[in-house]
């Protein structure tokens, strides 16, 4: 349980910087809390839905076998995960305006941890988070840096509702795209 729990009882701190991967003008200045619900349904058009708690949808989108497509509530997509065939890349995130490439979720020794390399558009720098998860893979935390002393900014808790997958997503400062 250690890494569970520490992750669990701890909070999401402020970033050090703003972060801004999509749109400059989307960042939030308090915690955000969403739920991302998965769907099962091999029929449903849309099997992705972002919300908040109080039900309300804010983006919606597409996951398949190689690619996850978010989108507006009016099927403009915004942003599109895609594997990567690269070494040492897992997956690519591309903007799905252009099909611009804006980031890259690289594979570490560990296959509990990720680290997302991005071009944050308000410092015109390439930055990083990085993801840990426990062993189980139901908590999982962003970190801002790669540092030993990077400042946890995210949770991911996943929760399994029958029949779909909810992942309870709590953001602090960051992007709502991200």
């Amino acid at each position: 349980m250690g890494y569970f729990k520490e992750l669990y009882g701890k909070m999401s701190q402020k970033p050090s910087s703003d972060i801004a991967v999509i749109d400059r003008t989307k960042i939030f200045r308090h915690s955000t809390e969403y739920i991302l619900e998965r769907k099962k349904r091999p029929f449903s058009k849309y099997n992705l839905k972002v919300k908040r708690f109080n039900g309300i949808k804010h983006y919606k989108g597409i996951c398949e076998k190689d690619k996850h497509v978010i989108g507006t509530l009016d099927e403009k997509p915004i942003f599109c995960i895609k594997d990567s065939f690269k070494e040492g890349t897992r997956k690519d995130i591309y903007l799905s305006k252009n099909n611009e490439l804006i980031g890259s979720i690289k594979c570490c020794p560990s296959i509990r941890k990720y680290i997302i390399e991005y071009t944050n558009l308000i410092t015109e720098s390439k930055e990083y988070l990085v993801m840990k998860s426990d062993r189980r893979v139901v908590v999982c935390g962003i970190y801002q840096g790669i540092g030993p002393n990077a400042p946890l900014i995210a949770h991911i808790i996943e929760i399994n509702v029958n029949p779909a997958n909810v992942l309870f997503i709590f953001l602090q400062g960051l992007i709502l795209y991200l």
